[in-house]
Order: structure tokens, then C-alpha cells, then sequence
């Protein structure tokens, strides 16, 4: 069985095109790309040669365009780490760390 995406309306189309030769993200460049190459009718495997992508990230975009829509072409960055102090221990700190800064203005300072 094929995976191919929805059927696209001609304003949907044209907003692909747009992002696909205009768009300033990569991820979101050829998340599009992948995007009309499915409504083209291309193949998984001939889209993921096509881009040097993984069928399986080909599959995934797919699957998100048919039941999200175009939010899913935008890149999701991470939050990275989790905090590991909460707000009042910044606090603490930096105040002990303004309170004390003579301290570490002589270990900073060369011959001392």
C-alpha cells in the first residue's frame, strides 16, 4: 500500500511552492518539498532517494501534513536542559555572588 498525502487544494499548493523556493528554513524548505513530492504521487522510498532522507522521516512528515496541516512543516526546537535551580536559589546565589565579589575580583586578578 502507498502513503500518499491528502488531497491538496490549489491556495495549499501554492503556499507549498511558495516555501519551497522562498522558505529562509531549511527543515521547513524541505519538509515542503517532501510535502508536493507526495501530492505528485512520488513513492516513499523514491522521496527519501530523491531528498537522501529516511523513509521513515518521510513517512512521519506525511502522516503529520494529513492530520495537522501546515503547522507541522515548522521545526519544533527543544527547550533544552531543564532548569536545575528554581527561581529563589538563582536568587540566592547571585546575591551571595554580588555580596562577595571582591573575592573573586582578587582570584581573577594576575599575581595575587
Amino acid at each position: 500500500m502507498c502513503l500518499y498525502v491528502r488531497e491538496l487544494s490549489p491556495t495549499e499548493g501554492n503556499k507549498l511552492v511558495r516555501m519551497a523556493r522562498n522558505g529562509s528554513n531549511p527543515v521547513s524548505v524541505r519538509r515542503a518539498l517532501v510535502v508536493l513530492a507526495s501530492a505528485q504521487r512520488m513513492k516513499v522510498p523514491e522521496i527519501a532517494r530523491l531528498y537522501h532522507l529516511f523513509e521513515e522521516h518521510v513517512r512521519h512528515t506525511i502522516h503529520a501534513f494529513n492530520e495537522k496541516g501546515f503547522e507541522t512543516l515548522q521545526p519544533r526546537y527543544g527547550g533544552g536542559r531543564p532548569r536545575t535551580l528554581t527561581d529563589e536559589e538563582e536568587q540566592a546565589s547571585l546575591s551571595w555572588h554580588k555580596s562577595h565579589q571582591r573575592l573573586w575580583d582578587c582570584r581573577l586578578r594576575p599575581g595575587h
